[in-house]
Order: C-alpha cells, then sequence, then structure tokens
C-alpha cells in the first residue's frame, strides 16, 4: 500500500509540472506552477515518511 502512495505521489512530480505547457486557459499554467512549488517543497516529506530511503528519493528528486 505504501509502494502505491509513493507511486502516485512521483506521478504528481511529473504531471503537475505538465500542467504548465498547457495554454488553453490562464488557469492550468497557474497550477501547474504553483503546484509544481508546492509539491516541490513537501514531496520529501512526504515520500520518506512512506518509508522511502533517502538514497531513493535523491535519486528522483533531482
Amino acid at each position: 500500500m505504501l509502494e502505491l502512495l509513493q507511486l502516485i505521489v512521483i506521478s504528481l512530480k511529473v504531471i503537475i509540472p505538465a500542467l504548465m505547457l498547457i495554454r488553453r486557459t490562464m488557469i492550468f499554467p497557474l497550477f501547474g506552477l504553483w503546484g509544481n512549488y508546492f509539491l516541490d517543497v513537501i514531496d520529501g516529506d512526504i515520500l520518506l515518511s512512506l518509508g522511502m530511503t533517502d538514497a531513493t528519493y535523491q535519486l528522483i528528486d533531482k
């Protein structure tokens, strides 16, 4: 179960920045920008609390 939650957080690290490229309305780039910032701030705490090792987290964070 924890691996599934880790996979969801890692997937969001790819999907949310991609929203900055959608130019149909201003809401998607804005959501992508702030969502990416927010996720970048808290993703380490989430993934490490879900049991991911620090070395593995550093590999996917860079």
